[in-house]
This record gives C-alpha cells, sequence and structure tokens, in this order.
C-alpha cells in the first residue's frame, strides 16, 4: 500500500514544458478577459447612470 492519488501526480509530472506553458497561457488570456469584460461593463453602466 503506497499513496492514494500516485497515478494522478504521476501524470501531472509527466506534463511537458509545453503543455505548463500553454495552461499558463490560457490562464492568463481567460484573467485578462475577465478584466476586461468588468471594465467594459462598468464603463457602460455608467455611461448609463451618468447619462
Amino acid at each position: 500500500m503506497g499513496q492514494p492519488g500516485r497515478h494522478g501526480t504521476d501524470e501531472a509530472a509527466s506534463r511537458t514544458p509545453a503543455q505548463r506553458l500553454l495552461w499558463a497561457l490560457i490562464f492568463v488570456g481567460a484573467a485578462i478577459c475577465g478584466v476586461g469584460l468588468v471594465v467594459i461593463t462598468a464603463r457602460l453602466f455608467g455611461e448609463l447612470v451618468l447619462g
């Protein structure tokens, strides 16, 4: 009997640097899109309220 989640950790460890870079780019892109949506929504809402 060893570690219960050993297979999962092995798969994560075998991930290539290219895959890590891809995931990082996806994460950063999603964060930028999220912030952009919030900013755009806030500006539109502000224009509607302030006229």
